[in-house]
């Protein structure tokens, strides 16, 4: 039988059952446990103290508790600020409720938030039974587990990190045992590989895919042997299911355990698909451009912004005489050309060297330049120089003897066609000259006789001939005008004598002149006139000229019945323009050049039915281009001819 105010506590742990017996002692309120039921007094009092215990009536009041409780239940004060003995550091709401319902309650947690922040408890509680076997009351401990929460919180912070980091990575992570095996794969590898993790634990990271192909010796150097040591950017290939194959960059750590003993490898395996396929399709466009290079027909040599040689072809040593020894990569640009010049592969050695070594300037200042070698065995070289965008210089060598032996030859061709040319031209106006001497001369003797100045010819048949010789001279001297008119332009020798126009009183005056010969020929001359009229500016002789031309033509080449048409305009990109329309025989598109020639006759002498020298197109065309204008002729047989004279817009005035 226990003393008055005794309790008893039953502690349950599995099937073992031990009961202690305890004393509340009313004036230090602490929990007094004797050493009744088999423990030894002392050895029970340190029990009690070693954690922070209390007993509680079912009300959830403290009867008793040790000091590591009070210490605990003082954090949790009044509105006062004083603390409860009776009021329990925890809620026992949850406990007692457990208690009463299975007999204990087991593992519950609980936390304290105090001044140095939050203190996580694990708690055990049972029940407190009176003299009559009934539970009159709870009894528990409490355990401090701050220490595993922050340790599961950080451990959960570094799986989050380590989470986020895996998927961040463009690879996968892995880990081995020492055999090689896969222990541990990231879930990116499904992404990459195509592969669930699971597949690939157990296998071996040696057979999944290649290792360390075309990849850096040291880095495969501890799969190999013996040595475990880290290394880095491993190529590995995975060949995926549809044929094709991702190549990773592995690097990896060796793993150890405390006593040193080599558990593994450690690493992560970057995509490096693309740079791999971006190396590969470099190389295979370089190899590609190289042999390009090397079989083009001009020599190439390339030289970096230092002027160093990096690049030659076997073309650039062959026109360089085999210049290997100055060939050779480092070689600087202007040696390359002094090497030369000193062998004596220049016709002109100073004059050569200059050209060449004013390439790499002139290629900067304008992107590229070019200049012509003579070589001593007669042939000509064209040096051209193309800057780069990284200041470097290209350099291309031709060999342009030919072309160069067409150039002579072409220019000799022209010198010599330029040469008759200008004989002709001074032949028709030595002949133009000598003809109209004597020709001013027949015509003023016959204008004299026709008038009978001198008194009368006798014979009436005699001014008949008269009349005639006066006609063929005026024609003839018409014809020579032409043609030292053609010969003038083709010369450049025209000279014009400008002034301001009007637009239909040029056009009245051309047309007043033919009024008669449209008449004779049973043609209608039509006139239209502009309105409001137009001034331009020009040499109102060689205008009316090429009028006169055009409206002759006109008026020669209409059968009876038809009409010429005179019509002037202003277009809206402000030139002139005036159109001879006529309804004559018109020509084939294929005679026009013909006729816009020099002397050009569209029908053969033998069948000619119109008179004409053939100079009235041609110099009409010379006379507007002279003027900064242009002719056009248009026509079709049987649908008449259209002759369209174009002044530019710098000429018209208003």
């Amino acid at each position: 039988m226990t003393g008055s105010g005794d309790i008893t506590a039953r502690s349950f742990s599995g099937q073992a059952e031990r009961c202690e017996t305890g004393t509340r002692d009313p004036s230090q309120g602490e929990l007094v446990v004797h050493g009744e039921g088999g423990l030894p007094a002392d050895i029970a009092w340190r029990l009690s103290e070693a954690r922070p215990a209390y007993v509680a009536d079912l009300n959830g009041r403290v009867t008793g508790a040790n000091a590591r409780y009070r210490r605990l239940a003082s954090l949790v004060a009044d509105p006062g600020g004083r603390a409860d003995p009776a009021r329990p550091a925890f809620p026992l709401e949850e406990a007692i409720a457990a208690v009463l319902g299975t007999g204990c309650c087991r593992s519950h947690h609980d936390m304290l938030r105090g001044p140095e922040g939050e203190h996580h408890f694990l708690s055990d509680h049972f029940p407190v039974h009176d003299d009559n076997g009934q539970i009159s009351g709870i009894c528990g401990v409490y355990e401090d587990n701050t220490l595993g929460v922050s340790e599961r919180k950080a451990s959960l912070v570094a799986k989050e990190r380590f989470d986020d980091i895996a998927r961040l990575v463009a690879g996968w992570i892995w880990e081995t045992d020492a055999d090689f095996q896969l222990t541990y794969v990231s879930p990116q590898a499904m992404d990459f590989l195509g592969l669930h993790p699971r597949e690939m634990l157990g296998r071996s990271l040696l057979t999944i895919g290649r290792l360390g192909e075309k990849g850096p010796e040291a880095a495969t150097e501890p799969f190999r042997t013996g040595n475990r040591t880290p290394f880095r950017d491993a190529t590995f290939t995975f060949a995926l299911a549809n044929g094709t194959h991702r190549y990773f960059s592995l690097s990896g750590l060796p793993i150890f355990d405390s006593e040193g003993n080599f558990n593994g490898y450690r690493g992560m395996a970057t995509d490096i698909t693309r740079v791999t396929e971006a190396r590969r399709v470099a190389n295979m466009s370089q190899g590609q451009l190289t042999l390009a290079i090397e079989n083009i027909t001009e020599g190439f040599a390339l030289f970096d912004a230092s002027g160093a040689l990096v690049l030659v072809n076997n073309r650039f040593g062959e026109y360089l005489k085999e210049a290997t020894q100055a060939l050779e990569p480092g070689t600087q640009f202007d040696a390359v050309a002094r090497d030369a010049a000193n062998r004596g592969l220049f016709a002109s050695r100073d004059e050569a060297l200059e050209a060449w070594l004013s390439l790499w300037p002139r290629a900067k200042a304008l992107h590229e330049a070019s200049a012509e070698i003579h070589a001593a065995d007669d042939r000509w070289f064209r040096v051209s120089g193309r800057s780069t965008e990284e200041n470097g210089l290209v350099v291309i060598v031709s060999d342009v003897t030919v072309m160069k032996s067409r150039e002579e030859t072409l220019k000799a061709s022209r010198d010599i066609a330029e040469r008759a040319s200008r004989s002709k031209s001074l032949f028709l106006a030595n002949m133009s000259h000598e003809l109209r001497t004597p020709l001013n001369a027949i015509i003023g003797f016959s204008e004299l006789m026709h008038d009978e100045s001198l008194g009368p010819l006798g014979e009436p048949r005699y001014k008949e001939y008269v009349e005639d010789i006066i006609d063929s001279s005026r024609h003839l001297l018409g014809v020579i005008n032409d043609i030292l008119e053609v010969s003038k332009a083709e010369a450049g020798k025209i000279e014009l004598f400008e002034e301001n126009l009007l637009a239909n009183d040029e056009i009245k005056a051309a047309t007043r002149l033919f009024t008669k010969q449209a008449d004779t020929a049973g043609v209608k001359l039509i006139t239209e006139p502009m309105n409001p009229d137009c001034t331009f500016r020009a040499d109102q002789r060689k205008i009316r000229q090429v009028l006169l031309n055009l409206i002759s033509n006109a008026i020669k080449f209409t059968p009876a019945g038809g009409s010429v048409t005179l019509t002037p305009a202003l277009r809206a990109n402000g030139e002139f323009t005036i159109t001879v329309q006529d309804t004559g025989i018109g020509m084939a598109e294929q005679d026009i050049p013909a006729a816009l020639t020099p002397f050009g006759q569209v029908e053969s002498t033998l069948s000619r039915r119109f008179e004409g020298t053939g100079l009235g197109l041609p110099l009409s065309q010379a006379l507007m281009e002279v003027h900064g204008g242009r002719l056009r002729l248009d026509s079709a047989p049987g649908q008449g001819t259209r002759v369209r004279i174009t002044l530019p817009k710098e000429r018209v005035v208003s």
